[in-house]
């Protein structure tokens, strides 16, 4: 098992995690073969999907040292534990959980809470969060991330929630260290259909986008 710094360097690294509400895990495998062949290797399976927990530990048995398997939509720590046994390496949250993050900790496992204000970012941080997702971030747009990281430029934020081909690279311009992604990403329906095509095309796109963006941030500087 990765430590929890190696795997948060894999996901900044990466710049793009996956976050896939599949129609079952019996397509998990496919689809993370899908999405690692378009780039993507870090990709977090919703606990709202059916039988995630057989897909976490279906493709880290299979995939393990080439991708970086999460759990997502984490809402207690009885779920956080039951992930990292099935082989989750990190723990994302749609809010701040301060019993999921220390869960995931006694585990040597990264946590990646969610956060919408300053206030709540910062808690986050506090409570010992490696990466802090702001959630909703489409909503909210590539300028707030600018400018919650003007006061907490010590605090790694990622971004989730919305996230497109088209805002994607602005994103990473304001500031954010790499997108969650979910069904601009992990198509639903291209993988009910088995359009995985689909989803390597997509995933192309989105490390393109993150290629692109920290580029031009190098040439700024």
């Amino acid at each position: 098992m990765l430590a929890k710094s190696e795997c948060v360097q894999w996901i900044i690294e990466c710049g793009v995690m996956a976050a896939a509400r599949l129609p079952s895990a019996a397509t998990a495998l496919d689809a993370t073969e899908a999405l690692l062949e378009g780039g993507v290797s870090v990709i977090e399976f919703s606990m709202t999907m059916p039988d995630a927990l057989e897909a976490i530990q279906s493709v880290t048995a299979h995939m393990g040292g080439q991708v970086l398997v999460g759990v997502g939509t984490v809402l207690d720590p009885e779920t956080a534990r039951a992930a990292i046994l099935n082989g989750a390496q990190f723990v994302v949250s749609a809010t701040i959980s301060a019993a999921v993050i220390e869960m995931a900790h006694r585990y040597g496992t990264a946590a990646i809470p969610g956060a919408l204000s300053p206030t709540e970012v910062l808690t986050a941080y506090e409570c010992g969060a490696e990466l802090v997702k702001v959630f909703p971030a489409g909503n909210l747009g590539p300028d707030y991330i600018r400018a919650v990281l003007a006061p907490l430029c010590q605090v790694s934020l990622m971004v989730d929630g919305g996230v497109t081909l088209h805002n994607a690279r602005d994103f990473i311009k304001a500031g954010a260290v790499a997108l969650g992604v979910g069904r601009h990403l992990v198509d639903f329906r291209a993988v009910e259909s088995g359009d995985y095509g689909r989803l390597t095309e997509l995933a192309r796109g989105f490390v393109t986008a993150v290629n692109e963006a920290r580029a031009e941030l190098g040439s700024a500087d």
